[in-house]
C-alpha cells in the first residue's frame, strides 16, 4: 500500500534503490536489492523506461548493483513505449547466457490519464499486450517455468474520484491500493485479500534466491503463500508530500496507516483527520472519526511511534567494508578474509553450491580495531578440485548481516591444466584497475599478487609511517571495485614488495614490522618461516606444479659485495625445498627482476647470491 512514487525513501528503499522522487540517491547501508541480489550470486539486469521524466538516468544514482542497466534517457520512446522496451529486456536476458537472473523491468505507459478514462485504458491494455509478448519470449527461452515474475505499480490513478484526476494528490485507495501480481514456478493461482505493502515484494524476492533481508522493512510472503500465516498486528503506512515548493527539501504532510479494516488518513499541515471502514465503505465517502474516536485513536498512536522512531538518532552500524576474499588454497583447505568498519562477530558460510545448501559455518570471533576490524579463518577438511562459495556473515543487534557471495577451486588432487594469473604494483591513484575485468574473464585457478599492493612512500610528503597510514593505504587500494570483484572470484596467493613499506625497503628498513603486519591483516599469509615472520612459503595449484614463492625485504642486506636479498634461513629453506620437491613443474616467483643485467634493487645487486641461485636452478632436471 506504499506510494513510492511520493513516500520516503526509507519506506521505499527496497523496488525503488533507495532513491527518492527527487532522484537523490539514498541507498541503505546493507545495500539495495540490486546489490543484495548480486550478493546472493544473482546477474543483475535493467530496464527501467521512464518516459520523459529522466528519474532513472544513470547520474541520478540509480545503477549501483547492476552488472547490466540500459539507460533509455538517450532513446526518443514515447508512449505506449512498451513494445519497445520489452523486447531489448529480453535481448538483456539473452546476454545473461543462462546464468540466474535478477532483472527489474521499469513501464511508464499508463502514466498520466488527465481525467481520460477511455485513453488511460488504451495504454493499459498496450502494456498488457505487451508483457504477453514479454512472457511468450521467456516461454520460448524455456525459461517460463523457471521465472518467478512480480508485477507491481506504484501508485494508482484517481480518474475523477475524490475530485481528482491525476496521482500524488492524496492518499485515498485509488490513488494508493495498487496492484501487486507475483507468478511462482510450480504454484496455481490465488487470491489474497490481506493488505499487504509493496515493500513484501522485495522481501519475498530476496526470500526466493536466499538472499539478505537485513534491514528490510518488508514481510516475506511466503508463508502467507503456502499456509496463510501473515503477521496479525502488522499496520501498513503510506505518506505524502503535497505542498512544496522544492522538491529537494520537502516534509511529509499527509500520512496514513491501515490496520485490519481500518484506515486512517492525517493531514500534518491541517491538522485534520479521516477514518474510514475499508470493509463496509471501500470508496472511502463518508469518515467514521465520529462514531468510533477509539480507533481512530489507535491508529494515531501508530502514527506517532512511527515517527518517533523515525526521530530517534540511529547509532552507525558494521557494514562490510570490502568483498570477502580467499588466499592460500590447497587442497583440502583455504584462508578467508573479511572486513568491517565497525566492532562485530563475524563468521563464514562455506558451501558446495551457490544456494547455500548444507553449508559449512565457521566459529564467529568479534573483530575489533586493534586487528583493524579484519577476519582471517583458516578453513580445513574441504574437497579438492571443487568450487566453493562462501560469503561472510557479521551480526548486529540480533540483525544478519550478509557479504557478497565470492568462489574459490580448491586444488585437485589429480594433474590436470591449470590457469595461473599474475599482476602486481597497485597506486591508488591509478584506480580504477581495469586489468582485472580481463583478468576475472580468464577465470584463473589461481592468482599471484606478486607485490607492491599498494604504495606507502607516494605521496613522499605524506608517506606511510606508522600503523594508522599504512592501513589507510591498503584499504584506498582495496575499494577498488574491479579488484574486490576479482579477488572474490579465484584464490589468491600474495607476497609484498617495498612500497608496501618504503621505496627500496631491507631488513633495517624503519617501521618494516609495522608494514609487515599490515600486509597480513590485508594479504593472509601461511608463512614456511619458523618464526613466523617471513613471507616465503610453496603451494601446490595442482600435483605436477609447485610454486615457490620468495620474501625479498624481510632479510635483505643493503647491495653490496656478499650480502644476500634471501638470508640464510630463506635460502636454505628453497634450495632444500626445491631438491625434495616431486613436482614436474617448479616456479619461483620473486617481486624483483632476477636476471636483468641492472637495477640497484634488483638481483643484479646482490650477484654471489644470485648466481648461487643459478647453479641450483641448472641442477634440476628439464621437463619433457
Amino acid at each position: 500500500m506504499i506510494n513510492p512514487n511520493t513516500a520516503t525513501a526509507k519506506d521505499i528503499r527496497g523496488l525503488t534503490n533507495g532513491v527518492q522522487y527527487t532522484t537523490i540517491p539514498q541507498i541503505p547501508p546493507e545495500g539495495n536489492l540490486a546489490q543484495r541480489m548480486k550478493g546472493a550470486g544473482l546477474r543483475t539486469l535493467a530496464t527501467p523506461w521512464d518516459g520523459y521524466s529522466r528519474f532513472f538516468r544513470k547520474d541520478a544514482g540509480f545503477d549501483p548493483g547492476f552488472d547490466e542497466y540500459t539507460d533509455f534517457n538517450t532513446m526518443s520512446f514515447r508512449e505506449p513505449a512498451s513494445p519497445k522496451v520489452l523486447p531489448l529486456a529480453l535481448k538483456q536476458i539473452d546476454k545473461a547466457k543462462g546464468k540466474r537472473f535478477f532483472q527489474w523491468i521499469h513501464l511508464f505507459d499508463p502514466h498520466e490519464s488527465h481525467g481520460d478514462r477511455e485513453a488511460y485504458a488504451e495504454l493499459v491494455q498496450t502494456m498488457d499486450g505487451a508483457l504477453g509478448e514479454f512472457i511468450d519470449g521467456l516461454e520460448q527461452r524455456g525459461l517460463r517455468d523457471k521465472t518467478a515474475i512480480f508485477l507491481v505499480a506504484d501508485h494508482g490513478e484517481a480518474l475523477g474520484d475524490h475530485r481528482n484526476n491525476t496521482h500524488g494528490t492524496s492518499l485515498y485507495e485509488e490513488q494508493v491500493r495498487v496492484p501487486m501480481m507475483m507468478c511462482l514456478p510450480g504454484r496455481a493461482g490465488q487470491v489474497f485479500r490481506q493488505p499487504v505493502s509493496t515493500l513484501d515484494a522485495t522481501a519475498t524476492m530476496l526470500a526466493l534466491v536466499g538472499g539478505d533481508l537485513t534491514g528490510i522493512d518488508g514481510v516475506n510472503l511466503l508463508p502467507l503463500i503456502e499456509d496463510g500465516t501473515y503477521p496479525a498486528e502488522r499496520p501498513v503506512f503510506t505518506e505524502l508530500h503535497r505542498y512544496m515548493s522544492n522538491q529537494a527539501q520537502r516534509t511529509t504532510d499527509l500520512q496514513a496507516v491501515i490496520h485490519g479494516r481500518w484506515k486512517l488518513i492525517r493531514d500534518l499541515k491541517n491538522d485534520t483527520a479521516q477514518l474510514f471502514d475499508l470493509e463496509n465503505d471501500p470508496r472511502e465517502e463518508q469518515s467514521a472519526l465520529s462514531t468510533r474516536p477509539d480507533v481512530a485513536d489507535d491508529l494515531e498512536d501508530l502514527l506517532d511511534a512511527l515517527n518517533s522512531e523515525r526521530a530517534k538518532p540511529k547509532p552507525p552500524k558494521p557494514l562490510f567494508a570490502a568483498k570477502p576474499a580467499a588466499f592460500e588454497v590447497g587442497q583440502d583447505s583455504v584462508v578467508l578474509w573479511a572486513r568491517s568498519t565497525l566492532p562485530a562477530p563475524i563468521h563464514f558460510e562455506l558451501a558446495k553450491n551457490a544456494r547455500f545448501k548444507d553449508a559449512l559455518e565457521t566459529t564467529a570471533k568479534e573483530v575489533t580495531p586493534e586487528g583493524d576490524h579484519v577476519r582471517i579463518v583458516d578453513v580445513t577438511g574441504l574437497s579438492p578440485g571443487t568450487r566453493y562459495w562462501y560469503r561472510a556473515v557479521l551480526t548486529h543487534d540480533g540483525e544478519r548481516l550478509v557479504s557478497d557471495t565470492a568462489n574459490f577451486t580448491t586444488a585437485p588432487d589429480k594433474p590436470r591444466n591449470i590457469k595461473i594469473a599474475w599482476s602486481a604494483d597497485l597506486l591508488a591513484d591509478n584506480a580504477p584497475f581495469q586489468i582485472f575485468g580481463p583478468l576475472k574473464r580468464e577465470k584463473p585457478d589461481v592468482f599471484l599478487m606478486l607485490g607492491d599492493t599498494m604504495y606507502a612512500d607516494i605521496p613522499k610528503k605524506n608517506k606511510g609511517k606508522d600503523l594508522k597510514t599504512y592501513r589507510a593505504r591498503h584499504k584506498l587500494v582495496r575499494r577498488d571495485e574491479a579488484l574486490q570483484s576479482f579477488l572474490a572470484s579465484t584464490a589468491t596467493v600474495a607476497v609484498w614488495d617495498d612500497h608496501e613499506i618504503s621505496n627500496n625497503a631491507h631488513r633495517e628498513t624503519e617501521n618494516l614490522a609495522v608494514a609487515r603486519q599490515v600486509f597480513r591483516e590485508q594479504w593472509p599469509v601461511r608463512s614456511a618461516d619458523p618464526d613466523d615472520v617471513g613471507l616465503y612459503r610453496s603451494f601446490r595449484p595442482a600435483p605436477q606444479v609447485e610454486v615457490f614463492m620468495l620474501d625479498v625485504r624481510s632479510f635483505r642486506d643493503l647491495p653490496g659485495a656478499g650480502k644476500t636479498m634471501l638470508g640464510e634461513a630463506q635460502k636454505e629453506w628453497l634450495v632444500t625445498a626445491l631438491k625434495s620437491s616431486t613436482a614436474r613443474t617448479k616456479l619461483v616467483v620473486t617481486s624483483v627482476p632476477m636476471f636483468a643485467p641492472f637495477g640497484k634493487d634488483s638481483w643484479h645487486a646482490y650477484p654471489e647470491e644470485r648466481d648461487e641461485l643459478r647453479t641450483v636452478f641448472a641442477s634440476e632436471p628439464r621437463a619433457r
